[in-house]
């Protein structure tokens, strides 16, 4: 078998995207897809994705170039050759107004997650000194926001 054949009867328009996915929810509310065993399977694809998507970019991006054009359509789906991720890198600058506000920025972050830490260790609210004011404020326990889920490992 080759790789790709695996992928054939999978969707390839938006639409068709949208009617699959609105299949398998159906399917997985009348129980005729197994939900924790259905989740291990899209994990494995999803690591196959990740395993591929690298060289994947690179030899699409080439064949796009082939087009000669920017944009174009192909398979009802609008192809669009563009710079992204552009990034700057300013170290070399020798800026030293960029290196003194870095510098003032780390401290500062630094300082607010010892604030965020003591305040996750609180049992209960407390009166404290504000250091800055010299008033006195009851501070509370953050209150924590968490989800349940699965973890899957491959």
């Amino acid at each position: 078998m080759k790789a790709i054949e695996a992928f054939r009867d999978l969707p390839t328009t938006k639409e068709q995207v949208t009617s699959f996915s609105e299949l398998i929810i159906r399917q997985l509310n009348d129980g005729e897809i197994e939900p924790l065993k259905f989740k291990i399977f899209i994990k494995c694809l999803e690591q196959v994705i990740d395993n591929i998507k690298p060289v994947l970019d690179e030899m699409a991006r080439d064949e796009a170039e082939h087009y000669g054009e920017k944009e174009f359509n192909l398979m009802g789906a609008k192809v669009r050759l563009s710079e992204v991720g552009t990034r700057y890198d300013y170290s070399k600058c020798g800026y030293s107004k960029l290196q003194h506000v870095t510098t003032e920025m780390k401290t500062w972050e630094e300082q607010k997650k010892q604030c965020e830490l003591f305040l996750r260790m609180l049992p209960n609210p407390a009166t404290v000194v504000n250091e800055l004011t010299g008033e006195i404020e009851t501070i509370q326990p953050p209150v924590k926001i968490s989800k349940s889920s699965i973890t899957i490992t491959l």
